[in-house]
């Protein structure tokens, strides 16, 4: 679910006018009701050493009973909510201890949020033994940055119901894949503009042999994917007339050995028969 799903889906209620999307899900302004917080003695209060811990982890967590009610947050779920509530150093509403998770997310599908069912059911699975993990990525963008969070869901596994929600900023991930993503769209157009096939090879130490790249000249030159060449190198070698095979095999051996340049020209035929010099 992305904060801007949330802010379309809440259009035009003053809800809308503070859609959250802290912890990925929930609306800041949505009403309704939220579960008390835990009893004085519970064994929701008195978990000194379980805080502490949570408090160290620089990602943003809650804590949630069996129920979905938030029981502990650590500093850095509540900085993200502050950094992302409607009022300067305010939190978001609906972030904090007290809070029933499960019915924030089942108010947020219902003003269409995207993604906020699929949520509230993984959530509900961990907590009831049905998925060992949930895992739910989505944007959260500032006035004037995007960002990616990526939300996981586990079990507490200590002799009690309940889960552990963790917010992590893959934004730079995100970032990094969209740059590789440009690049190789840049490569792309770059080696479709080129003559005949330009690929990358490599010979490991051990004698095999791959692709790492090859442009889409393979399709009119050898009447082959790249795909098919990046799957199996042999597919290509194959379009090798046979009487040519040796002579290109020691002219790889001889580059790879001596570290020089590699040229050879030798026949090919392809798919359909055709005979070619490369």
């Amino acid at each position: 679910m992305t904060g801007s799903g949330l802010t379309r889906g809440l259009a035009g209620s003053d809800a809308a006018k503070s859609s959250s999307c802290t912890a990925g899900l929930a609306p800041r302004g949505t009403a309704g009701a939220a579960a008390a917080p835990a009893e004085v003695g519970s064994p929701w209060t008195d978990q000194a050493g379980l805080r502490a811990v949570v408090e160290a982890v620089s990602e943003a967590i809650a804590v949630i009973d069996e129920h979905g009610v938030i029981r502990l947050v650590n500093r850095a779920w509540r900085e993200f909510s502050i950094a992302n509530g409607t009022e300067p150093w305010q939190p978001a509403q609906r972030t904090g201890i007290g809070t029933n998770y499960l019915q924030v997310c089942a108010q947020a599908a219902a003003f269409g949020s995207e993604g906020a069912q699929a949520v509230m059911q993984g959530i509900d699975a961990v907590l009831n033994s049905r998925s060992p993990t949930f895992s739910h990525s989505y944007v959260c963008d500032t006035a004037d940055q995007r960002r990616w969070f990526s939300l996981r869901v586990t079990p507490l596994n200590s002799g009690r119901r309940g889960a552990v929600m963790t917010h992590i900023d893959v934004t730079d991930v995100k970032l990094a894949e969209e740059a590789a993503r440009a690049m190789q769209g840049r490569l792309e157009a770059l080696t479709a503009a080129a003559p005949g096939v330009i690929y990358e090879f490599q010979r490991t130490v051990v004698g095999n042999w791959c692709f790492l790249y090859v442009s889409e000249g393979i399709k009119e030159l050898f009447e082959l994917t790249p795909e098919a060449a990046l799957a199996d190198h042999a597919s290509l070698s194959e379009c090798i007339v046979a009487e040519d095979r040796a002579s290109h095999r020691a002219a790889v051996e001889h580059s790879a050995r001596e570290l020089t340049p590699w040229t050879h020209e030798h026949r090919i035929r392809t798919r359909s028969g055709k005979l070619k010099w490369v």
